[in-house]
């Protein structure tokens, strides 16, 4: 049996892997068409061969050069075999599934697939959430460092149930919509979680048997049919006017107190959620529309839902952003640079201390983002005009969250009327 071979290897990314095509013609058969064979070696073992499905003539065969002689199309099907197989070992090691030759043909023929367990999933899908919130070819981020840690919490909690509910060697095709209500449960129970919090986590569960399905460890995601109870929407915590007015006109003895409260009043007047207000600046994200008599506008991209507010500049949030802008080299430069959020935090605590804030309502970051939205709908504000201000990915989102709210003004209207 003649054999014509030729091996292939790139040395720049396979120290261990060849790819080699070979043609066998049997003895008894002097002329006519003969397929090419494919065989894999890997850490010095061979893989037995298998055939590519291109045939040629063994005259026109070179094994030399790798190509059959005047005939491009099947030399591009040569070419493509080898690609396959060397993409496929590299994507293989990346994911730490153990290969041999006969293995790695195995997966090209789709004889075989990967079977890797959850919690090997799980560091793949956090890594790949890792480098979304780097900036891509067009320098958009498309997922926000403050996203990616409440991933990193839910990746905690999934490891600690795994480990507890003996689950740890679990696959992505075992996963059964009973393990993701029994970590809903668990979540309640072992974790005292709200409701709210365990329906977003095992929500992300789901999130992550998508990826998996995408990436080929499971044939189809059994989450999406789940139902699970979120707690029952209630007033949305917010200050009330006249208590914005309170923050606004007190005399604080510290300075770094005074900055603080206008961190959170920028907030109340622009919707910002932490990493927004992080990364305004405003010489890039304040817009004048000379079609509307010079009106100012902020343009800016919402860093959690990724997508583009448009809200007016209110007036004290102008004040605001005056207040802390000063002339450097002839440039205009903010100076009201946002701490650490573990530090923002500590100084809100702070300050909801002082007799004059005892409001009963905790201060947090995300209570001065809603009472914008709630001062808005107060104002008269239409409901969608607010969801676009606020940055929210639809107006149902809007409506979810302020829904009490929208019924008790809905009601008070009603009763005016009926007056």
């Amino acid at each position: 049996m003649n054999i014509y071979q030729f091996t292939h290897m790139n040395n720049n990314l396979f120290f261990d892997m060849r790819v080699l095509f070979l043609q066998r013609k049997p003895k008894n058969d002097l002329k006519g068409i003969v397929y090419i064979q494919c065989r894999i070696t890997l850490n010095r073992k061979r893989c037995t061969p298998f055939s590519t499905g291109v045939a040629c003539d063994p005259l026109f065969f070179n094994a030399k050069l790798q190509k059959i002689t005047g005939n491009d199309l099947q030399n591009l099907k040569l070419t493509e075999i080898k690609r396959k197989i060397e993409v496929m070992n590299l994507d293989l090691e990346n994911k730490g599934v153990p290969l041999t030759a006969e293995t790695l043909k195995q997966y090209y023929l789709g004889k075989k697939v990967v079977e890797l367990t959850l919690e090997k999933v799980l560091a793949m899908y956090l890594a790949h959430r890792l480098e979304m919130t780097l900036p891509n070819a067009k320098g958009k981020i498309l997922l926000s460092m403050e996203t990616y840690k409440a991933d990193g919490y839910f990746a905690n909690n999934l490891r600690l149930f795994l480990k507890e509910k003996g689950l740890t060697h679990t696959t992505p095709k075992e996963v059964t919509p009973k393990m993701c209500i029994d970590f809903y449960y668990w979540l309640q129970s072992a974790k005292s979680s709200g409701m709210t919090y365990a329906y977003k986590k095992s929500h992300q569960l789901t999130a992550l048997m998508d990826y998996a399905v995408v990436e080929g460890f499971a044939p189809y995601n059994p989450l999406k049919s789940v139902k699970l109870k979120k707690d029952k929407k209630e007033d949305p915590i917010s200050l009330e006017p006249y208590q914005v007015e309170i923050l606004w006109n007190y005399k604080f003895e510290n300075a770094n107190l005074r900055k603080v409260a206008d961190y959170a009043l920028l907030q109340i007047y622009t919707s910002f959620a932490y990493s927004d207000l992080k990364s305004f600046d405003p010489s890039k994200d304040i817009q004048v529309d000379l079609q509307l008599n010079g009106a100012e506008f902020i343009n800016k991209n919402r860093r959690k839902s990724g997508t583009k507010s448009l809200l007016p500049l209110l007036p004290r949030a102008k004040e605001l952003i005056e207040r802390y802008t000063n002339i450097v080299e002839g440039q205009k430069v903010f100076t009201l640079k946002v701490m650490t959020n573990s530090d923002y935090n500590k100084f809100l605590k702070v300050i909801e201390a002082i007799p004059d804030f005892n409001f009963g309502i905790p201060f947090t970051t995300h209570l001065f983002r809603r009472t914008y939205g709630c001062l808005r709908l107060y104002s008269g504000v239409d409901i969608f005009r607010v969801s676009k201000e606020m940055g929210h990915k639809n107006v149902q989102e809007t409506i979810d969250n302020y829904a009490v709210l929208l019924r008790k003004m809905e009601m008070a209207k009603e009763l005016g009327k009926a007056v």
